[in-house]
Order: C-alpha cells, then structure tokens, then sequence
C-alpha cells in the first residue's frame, strides 16, 4: 500500500535479462533473506553492517530462534522513557554479546542492536547508541 518492492517468496522484482531484486517491505535484501531465511546464521546476521538489513534480516530469522541459538538471558529492562511508551529489554548473550532490543518509536519497527558489556541498563544502551561515547553513561533512573 506505500508503494514499496516487497515480496515473500521470491523476487520484489525481475527483468528479462536475469537481473532480479529482493526487498521487503522496501528494504533491499540478499536472495536468501527472501527465499531461503532457515539457512541464514548468526554470524551473517552479525556481520551486517545496515541496521536496516540486519532488522529484516532477523525478523526473517526469528527473534525467538535468534535468542535461543544465542542463549541469550535478560539482563534488564524498562520502558521507553521518550516518545510512545514501549519495553525495551538488554540481552546477553552466551558468547558475551550485550542486545538491546526496542522499538522504534516513529515506526514501529523493532530493532536489536549490539552494545557494549560495560552497559548496565536499557537507558544506557539507548545513550550509548546516541552518542557513541562511553563516557556519557548515565546511571539509570
């Protein structure tokens, strides 16, 4: 309905030469995200560098499964302080890798991203992926 290359089995779009495109919804991804998510691993998902991608990449995934291959545990949560209120959890992983997961306020999407283990709280990985600086931790409230 917004116009966007989007599909779920194949394809977003396909010429007569070969040349193909897969998207979904909008997003352009590799082959496989579309048509094959059950052989995508963790480390593809890791190595991506669009957050993007790598959101639709794990939602074709699943975050269920991503989290029990990664034996993932809570380490905190809270609810988004700015914009519409959501939860937001931070995750660890077995091969110590901290995960915030939240949601986009403005989209709706859900995103998982890495932050360092030196966070704590759900409120200092949502100010370390704002800043990028360690230094502006701030204690949680």
């Amino acid at each position: 309905e917004q116009r966007r290359l989007h599909s779920s089995t194949g394809p977003a779009m396909a010429f007569t030469d070969g040349y193909a495109l897969w998207a979904w919804h909008g997003v352009l991804v590799q082959q496989a995200v579309i048509e094959a998510p059950e052989t995508l691993t963790i480390a593809q998902i890791r190595a991506q560098k669009d957050t993007e991608v790598q959101r639709v990449m794990i939602e074709r995934f699943g975050w269920d499964r991503l989290m029990e291959e990664e034996g993932a545990r809570l380490i905190a949560a809270d609810t988004e302080p700015v914009g519409a209120p959501g939860l937001r959890g931070l995750f660890g992983t077995h091969d110590g890798h901290w995960i915030l997961a939240c949601c986009c306020a403005s989209t709706g999407r859900m995103y998982h991203l890495e932050v360092p283990t030196e966070i704590e709280t759900c409120q200092q990985a949502a100010n370390w992926l704002a800043t990028g600086e360690t230094k502006y931790l701030l204690a949680a409230t």
